[in-house]
């Protein structure tokens, strides 16, 4: 049996890596089910696949697996499989989807067929998009406790029950994404049936945040005309616009109180894209789905939730905001606004991720907001059951000769300190685009609200597209900003050496020497510090002949564009603001 099994393993190691090197370098074959097994154990398993592995990797020939099931989830042990680690021993990258589970059979039901008048949730209209590869759930409200509400999509039917509190939700098994249009039917055994039309299944996504989130397309097309040369109603996007003003009636009081269960106006509809339905539509949300759609075929579906001044506080679930202080809400009459008036409708639907943009007016609040911002998206992650994405846009730069905003360059750094805190979430970073970037011969730009929402939003989708879709045009290393992994504070040798991710092929400065590095001192002085590149990944600054300095600032100015702070990696993604203290 030894004899056997080890003349099987040098006929592996002599004519599988043949075969493999007689062919392309990125072709996949056709899988092929792998003749006979190669441990003696009569049957072709992962432990062959784990040998195989092994094998070809010059390691230990064990063949122990805490993991029974093949790489691909295809239920064989094949040559495909022998392929996929091969390209990962060569530093490739897979993407291996879990096949879909359907959803049990529901049991048979007695329904007596009373009349029943029900309402569907205002989520749900025309021309929307359903989150693909997620269980989906559908919807509403009746006064007919107890009765029974039917629904269909693709063929399969599903009922809900309405609860004690006139609640129901429908469940149907997850589908992979569609591109072309299909039906969802609401209907009661006795009563109105309800059919929603052009349906889309592809990723869901939420765009939040205060005014630079709010900031819309037309008010980007002053600057930048040609973008409505983006637009296109042919493209898999559809968009789905909330209205802050909507909470209010025409004295400014608020109309509406308490969390929402349905949409505070009915009229708002999922929408496809068009001139009219783009420009009052976030401008940095609609690029960013923009550019998803330009590389990927996966319907794109993006809901806007944003309004202009709020804090951080009025994002949060109650429950969450009950733990940290409301101070500057703009809506003083009713906390957490934002989440009770635009947020909670949507919480029985699975999104992919948030895209948040905010952070102005928690300026002079810096030194709470990571933890706060922290705080903010494990309770979204609660209250939606979701292990969502979030993307973080930091601030961009203000102009430095208004100061409306204090605290913004310590509020930048906190947001960077909220990355190394929330898991599943990216940092995009958009010095380089603050206030003063503008066309020539158009009107002045206000100093907090840069224009080109496109660039930030293009970057945004570029992670994503790294990340989520495993598109092999962008690497993550290229397309995220670099970012500070580790620090060596040498106080006898007076630098500190600062390791980054991120770097693509090497951090540079964008032009001259590197700028951008300071010291804050005991008393909170800003004192500028010589840096330089001393390897693809590192950096070493020099500390300025003084002993009270007690933090390394990168950035830390009001504005900080490339003229002022220019660590970018080879792709010209610039550094984020930062802050490390002495260690």
């Amino acid at each position: 049996m030894n004899r056997l099994w080890l003349v099987k393993i040098i006929l592996l190691v002599l004519i599988v890596p043949m075969f493999v090197c007689s062919l392309p370098a990125k072709a996949i074959p056709t899988p092929e089910v792998i003749t006979g097994d190669v441990n003696a154990d009569k049957q072709v398993t992962t432990s062959d696949y784990m040998l195989i592995k092994s094998v070809i990797s010059g390691s230990t020939t064990s063949t122990s697996t805490k993991n029974k099931a093949d790489v691909n989830l295809d239920s064989r042990v094949t040559t495909m499989d022998y392929f996929v680690v091969k390209r990962i021993i060569l530093g490739e990258s897979f993407n291996f989807k879990k096949p879909l589970v359907p959803l049990a059979a529901q049991p048979a039901i007695n329904d007596p067929g009373n009349r029943i008048t029900y309402t569907v949730s205002g989520v749900f209209t025309n021309n929307m998009v359903l989150q693909r590869d997620k269980v989906i759930r559908v919807w509403g409200w009746s006064n007919n406790k107890g009765g029974y509400i039917y629904g269909e999509l693709f063929g399969e039917k599903r009922y809900a029950q309405i609860n004690s509190s006139g609640e129901w939700v429908l469940e149907f098994s997850p589908h992979e994404y569609t591109t072309t249009g299909t039906t969802l039917k609401i209907y009661p055994k006795n009563g109105t049936a309800t059919t929603f039309s052009n349906i889309l299944i592809g990723d869901v996504w939420l765009v939040s945040g205060q005014s630079n989130a709010e900031y819309s397309f037309k008010e980007m097309a002053v600057y930048f005309k040609e973008c409505y040369n983006y637009i296109d109603s042919t493209d898999n996007i559809r968009l789905f616009r909330t209205n802050k003003s909507d909470a209010h009636n025409s004295s400014g009081q608020l109309v509406v109180s308490g969390v929402q269960k349905d949409v505070i106006n009915r009229s708002y509809k999922w929408t496809t894209t068009t001139k009219s339905t783009v420009e009052p539509f976030s401008a940095v949300g609609y690029s960013f789905v923009k550019e998803l759609s330009n590389y990927t075929d996966v319907p794109q579906g993006i809901v806007m939730a944003a309004a202009g001044g709020c804090v951080l506080h009025e994002f949060m679930d109650p429950a969450t905001g009950a733990g940290f202080s409301n101070a500057g809400s703009v809506w003083v009459n009713e906390n957490n606004s934002i989440y009770k008036y635009f947020i909670a409708p949507f919480k029985h639907m699975t999104m992919r991720g948030i895209l948040f943009y905010q952070g102005e007016s928690n300026n002079t609040m810096w030194s709470t907001y990571a933890n706060e911002l922290q705080a903010c998206v494990a309770g979204w992650r609660k209250q939606f059951d979701s292990s969502f994405e979030f993307y973080n846009i930091q601030c961009t730069s203000h102009s430095a000769l208004v100061q409306a905003f204090p605290g913004l360059p310590a509020l930048r750094a906190s947001q960077y300190d909220a990355y190394n805190l929330i898991g599943d979430s990216y940092l995009i970073s958009t010095l380089d685009v603050g206030y003063r970037l503008r066309p020539s011969n158009e009107p002045e730009e206000d100093y907090a609200h840069t224009f080109d929402k496109k660039t930030i939003g293009q970057r945004a989708a570029h992670i994503a597209l790294a990340k989520v879709y495993k598109n092999p045009a962008f690497k993550y290393d290229y397309v995220a900003c670099p970012m500070p992994i580790n620090y060596t504070w040498n106080s006898t040798g007076k630098t500190v050496t600062i390791d980054f991710e991120n770097v693509g092929s090497g951090l540079k400065a964008y032009s001259g020497s590197l700028i951008g590095f300071s010291f804050q001192t005991n008393s909170g002085a800003l004192v500028k510090a010589s840096a330089v590149v001393v390897d693809k990944d590192t950096v070493r600054v020099t500390m300025p002949n003084r002993t009270d300095l007690a933090i390394l600032c990168y950035a830390y100015e009001h504005s900080a564009l490339l003229e002022e702070a220019n660590l970018v990696n080879s792709n010209n993604i610039p550094a984020p603001t930062f802050r490390l203290g002495k260690k």
